[in-house]
């Protein structure tokens, strides 16, 4: 997995000096971005790019946020919590741009409220606009809601896409699928990266085990993120109940929370249907120290996701030298030809049975190898890479683009 532009210098006439990152939430519970933004920003300030973060958070817990030096500016979550409207997030952002006399705005998603309130603040202060879509603009994504998402297009989405300076995709595929919507902004790949002491954290399997409350004596694999379908937990229930691997000494980890929680009980619900409940520990949302046990007390990590444009999750129990199971839609692909794991078509219970029986069949010795393989293998995704990455992709922005060469469809990349 890398980078067009990690090749190329950066123009450092172009490259900002300070930056207001914007991000729906940066509650722990938001997922990836709650880690990767504000660890980029951070990275980027080390580097002397200095950074301001703004989010519409009530009453959030982020410790990551709170061991750094960056500022947090947390605007009025609105009456619904869809699209991420808030009342004052413009004067926010605003707000930010002045307290670090920025001349760019990075926000961090595409279909809600937050890009075109920093589209309008990026108009009036004459700020440079970056958007990163993390994963928003991938075909399988803009076909969800795809009703909803065709009538909000061309209120302020489109505009700002089109006008944006910068489009930032943090691997090949996601470039390709932001390049083929024929905007004119220029598109540059930079990966995300991740905490790689997270391994020096780790204590022994058996007392991680007795941590979190689990049998020392079971062999454990680990689903680490958000409950959600396009994550494929609801795959992976099925699988574990074809796969049986139970019987082999295996228990099933299922760490991560929903916003949806219908969704979760159905969840539950289906894996007591089928008999599974003693084989499967639902750990619920967890972070620092208890996700860290987690880590250390599995002996595998599987995420069945739809797509991926980077797999914070993945990277991390990568990282903690764990053998991976995910899918092919993702920009880890080199887990097979690495001896790291197993890659599996997506949206494919068969698939999935077939490579947890594999991984229940291997030798442990052979697990712990092909854990070694993964963590050598993510081991350059550090954020001051991160950073480097970024810092080039920043140097590739265009002077103000005021007019959209024509109209884009939203359906254009559909039929």
């Amino acid at each position: 997995m890398k980078s067009k532009s990690s090749c190329m210098k950066p123009d450092v006439k172009k490259l900002p000096k300070a930056v207001v990152h914007v991000v729906p939430s940066l509650d722990v519970s938001y997922g990836g971005p709650a880690v990767s933004v504000p660890s980029l920003a951070a990275a980027l300030d080390r580097r002397g790019i200095r950074g301001i973060l703004v989010s519409i958070d009530a009453n959030p817990l982020n410790a990551l946020i709170e061991s750094t030096t960056l500022p947090w500016l947390k605007a009025r979550p609105g009456p619904i919590k869809k699209g991420y409207y808030s009342p004052n997030l413009t004067s926010m952002i605003s707000a930010a741009v002045q307290e670090i006399e920025a001349d760019t705005i990075h926000v961090h998603t595409v279909w809600g409220y937050p890009l075109v309130a920093a589209h309008r603040v990026a108009r009036k202060t004459g700020c440079r606009l970056v958007v990163s879509p993390r994963s928003e603009l991938y075909v399988e994504s803009m076909r969800k809601s795809r009703l909803l998402k065709a009538l909000v297009w061309p209120l302020g989405i489109s505009a700002a896409l089109a006008k944006a300076n910068l489009l930032h995709a943090t691997e090949s595929r996601e470039e390709s699928a932001i390049s083929s919507l024929g905007l004119p902004s220029p598109v540059a790949t930079a990966a995300n990266g991740i905490d790689l002491s997270i391994s020096e954290k780790l204590i022994d399997r058996h007392t991680a085990c007795e941590s979190i409350g689990i049998d020392p004596q079971r062999y454990w694999v680990l689903f680490l993120s958000r409950l959600h379908p396009r994550k494929g937990p609801d795959l992976l229930i099925e699988a574990w109940a074809k796969a049986k691997i139970y019987e082999l000494g295996w228990g099933c980890l299922i760490a991560g929370a929903s916003d949806d929680s219908r969704y979760e009980r159905q969840l539950r619900d289906r894996a007591s249907a089928l008999g599974l409940e003693p084989s499967i520990v639902w750990l619920g949302h967890i972070e620092g120290g208890r996700k860290i046990d987690t880590l250390a007390a599995s002996d595998a990590f599987v995420l069945p996701t739809q797509f991926e444009n980077f797999g914070m999750s993945i990277a991390e129990a990568m990282a903690c030298s764990l053998p991976i199971i995910t899918t092919d839609q993702t920009p880890w692909q080199s887990i097979a030809s690495a001896c790291a794991g197993w890659i599996i078509p997506a949206n494919d219970v068969n698939a999935i049975e077939k490579a947890l029986a594999k991984m229940a069949k291997t030798p442990s010795e052979m697990l712990r190898t092909m854990g070694t393989n993964a963590k050598q293998l993510v081991q350059p995704f550090s954020w001051e890479m991160a950073a480097e990455q970024m810092i080039v992709a920043y140097g590739m922005m265009s002077p103000l683009n005021e007019q959209m060469t024509k109209p884009i469809r939203y359906d254009a990349r559909l039929r």
